[in-house]
């Protein structure tokens, strides 16, 4: 209702690291398909790589921004930021865009032009920076809100043995999802000085990273919520490499998946998963430029999906 949207990029300064930036533009009024293409920059923070710089976002029902952040890059949180209460690699951020002058809080951005919402998880000065909501991830570059639930379901990318989906209920703040100190369900050795806190939040599904076809990356989904009986209520993702797409759901408190044959084609890059107002879903294919929509057994293609959140 107030023509803004928000953009989610990397940028390459003249020097230093390279930067991810959150920034909001705004619709033009005379050419509602064109953007005013002056920007403005709420929030940016350096990478120490080019690779596990996150890249999704959503606002949840009350009107707050959540932002994946991967964990730097290189090999086993090499610079230890996954759980690092005072970085913003790692982790899911959350913050309030309506607010464009922050309180005395512990900021942790580089530009800072957002308010921290009530209920992130260390709020106060001396506990962690303000605009965490959940920490403990490698690169979760797709994760989503469940329209109904409202929980967060989080597409995380292993590092050499195990995809993983991790889940927060609504409401909840702080959830430490285990990473460098754990992949998947197996705990590992984490660099020097990072101590591995208990307890650790473990993954509701999990796949083997280069099983069934050489699986290599997770691409996190939704709940389905549209109108195919079939399907409706179950998490819906799928691998990057294979184009493997599967069905999971909890029943009586333990999660199942299965491969979804009927939607699964030869995608050469299933990049991301997408949803219009109607909550009906679709998939995309970065190598092949395609957009499809997901329906009860058959993906038929269309020409793009509207990210709006679905009512």
């Amino acid at each position: 209702s107030n023509q803004k949207f928000y953009v989610y990029y990397i940028r390459q300064p003249e020097s230093g690291l390279d930067r991810s930036v959150v920034a909001m533009y705004q619709q033009n009024e005379g050419t509602p398909n064109v953007a005013v293409n002056t920007g403005s920059v709420l929030l940016e923070f350096e990478q120490e790589a080019d690779n596990h710089n996150g890249g999704d976002m959503h606002f949840d029902k009350d009107g707050y921004l959540n932002i994946a952040s991967g964990d730097g890059g290189g090999s086993g949180d090499q610079h230890k930021n996954a759980q690092n209460k005072l970085a913003l690699k790692g982790k899911i951020l959350r913050i309030d865009v309506d607010i464009d002058t922050p309180a005395a809080n512990e900021l942790c951005g580089l530009v800072q032009a957002y308010g921290i919402p009530p209920g992130n998880a260390f709020p106060g000065i001396g506990n962690g920076c303000d605009e965490i909501l959940h920490l403990g991830l490698r690169n979760p570059w797709k994760f989503s809100f469940d329209a109904q639930t409202e929980a967060i379901y989080i597409g995380d990318v292993g590092q050499g043995s195990w995809e993983e989906v991790n889940y927060a209920p609504a409401g909840a703040s702080g959830l430490n999802f285990g990473w460098p100190c754990r992949e998947g369900f197996v705990d590992r050795a984490p660099p020097a000085g990072v101590t591995c806190p208990s307890p650790l939040q473990n993954p509701i599904l999990v796949y083997a990273r280069l099983g069934g076809g050489d699986n290599c990356a997770i691409t996190g989904g939704y709940v389905y919520r549209g109108s195919g009986a079939a399907i409706n209520g179950y998490y819906v993702y799928g691998d990057y490499c294979t184009g493997r797409i599967w069905l999971a759901k909890e029943v009586n408190g333990s999660w199942t998946s299965t491969e979804w044959a009927a939607a699964t084609l030869a995608l050469a890059r299933l990049s991301a998963f997408g949803q219009d107002q109607q909550c009906e879903l679709y998939v995309a294919d970065l190598e092949a430029g395609k957009i499809f929509r997901i329906g009860d057994e058959e993906m038929v293609q269309r020409s793009g999906f509207e990210a709006l959140r679905c009512q």
